[in-house]
């Protein structure tokens, strides 16, 4: 099973909200599809991370279920809200999702660019 995408790299202006549709193949091939829909026992878990930064300390996670919101296409979604990227820097970073299905955990989307573009923005260090 694999994650379907059309991009190898991410763009997201820092601040902005980031929802990316999850379409799992479960074909072996990217020659056919055949759509895997998640049970209500599924879990994705979504990642932004450092460059060599381990899954476990993900500057970013998600879990995406079920019950998680989907698009149209009833795809879950996944979703970062502006005060997840608010006060990350600029620069490069990395996204990858796995698939918890019963006991067996599979890296659906292998780790892909992730650039958080912008202004870095100033945290307050007065003593307010």
């Amino acid at each position: 099973m694999f994650c379907m995408n059309r991009v190898n790299n991410f763009y997201l202006s820092r601040g902005d909200t980031f929802k990316f549709p999850i379409i799992i193949n479960k074909s072996p091939t990217k020659l056919e599809f055949d759509k895997y829909e998640l049970s209500e026992n599924d879990i994705i878990y979504g990642a932004i991370l450092e460059p060599n930064q381990a899954f476990e300390d993900a500057l970013i996670r998600k879990v995406i279920t079920f019950q998680s919101e989907k698009d149209e296409n009833n795809n879950p979604l996944f979703i970062l809200n502006s005060d997840d990227t608010e006060y990350l820097l600029t620069g490069k970073y990395y996204i990858t999702f796995k698939l918890k299905h019963n006991d067996e955990i599979t890296t659906i989307l292998p780790m892909k660019e992730f650039w958080i573009t912008g202004t870095n923005k100033e945290v307050c260090r007065c003593c307010c």
